[in-house]
């Protein structure tokens, strides 16, 4: 008994504690709201007839996840959005950030440009960019028409009613294949939209419902046409 009692007293005295080492600090600097971010590029870039602008400065900008990739529907992509507007980030690698997440977002390393006139942040590293402060935040969308949308609601999350699809009996997109289809949403007065999704989401191989009712999605853009991204099926009510 003495001898066992001597081994434990000797295994505790060597016994060492780690510790986790410190998450290396991302600073914070200038504060901009989206809509600030919009005119720096206008200013910085567009304005000088450039066409993108590499943040080397200390800024940072709250907003909220209003979109992931999770469902497929875009890939190493995100959307978010604060009291000013919205914004779409392209990631460096999928996943890591969530709908709901609220976050403040580091811009030092990232890219601002377009791609078909949508303005987009590129090059975001969730690890080095990403500081999360809250999880399952809710963003009312937007409630417009079909004659109101327009570039400047870019990357916002709205939400039209008294809709119907024009393409019934049709799945979202091309699932066997993995292409990306359109499918034509309308309203009672005859303006339309398309809904753009993924071969790749998850719901590509459902049909589109009949009938009239509500959809809740992201306003996206190429070129000069708008386009709608649905985060997921459960958002098209008709």
């Amino acid at each position: 008994i003495a001898f066992l009692i001597l081994l434990v007293s000797l295994s505790s005295c060597i016994k060492k504690e780690f510790t986790e080492p410190d998450s290396p600090a991302i600073p914070t600097g200038t504060q901009m709201t989206i809509a600030q971010l919009r005119q720096f590029y206008q200013d910085s870039v567009v304005n000088k007839g450039l066409t993108s602008y590499r943040f080397t400065e200390d800024y940072s900008v709250y907003a909220v996840v209003t979109m992931d990739d999770k469902m497929g529907n875009i890939y190493k992509s995100a959307y978010i959005q604060d009291n000013t507007g919205a914004l779409n980030l392209h990631l460096l690698s999928s996943g890591g950030l969530y709908q709901g997440d609220s976050i403040r977002l580091y811009l030092k390393g990232t890219i601002f440009g377009e791609y078909h006139k949508m303005q987009q942040l590129d090059s975001v590293n969730v690890d080095k960019n990403i500081v999360k402060l809250k999880n399952d935040v809710t963003v009312q969308p937007k409630k417009v028409k079909i004659i109101q949308l327009s570039n400047l609601l870019q990357g916002q999350l709205i939400q039209l009613d008294d809709v119907e699809f024009k393409d019934t009996g049709r799945t979202y997109a091309d699932a066997d294949n993995l292409t990306t289809e359109n499918r034509i949403l309308k309203d009672c007065y005859g303006h339309e939209v398309n809904v753009r999704t993924s071969g790749y989401a998850s719901f590509a191989d459902e049909k589109v419902p009949t009938g009239y009712g509500s959809i809740i999605a992201i306003v996206g853009q190429y070129d000069s046409e708008v386009q709608l991204y649905i985060r997921s099926p459960k958002e098209v009510t008709m």
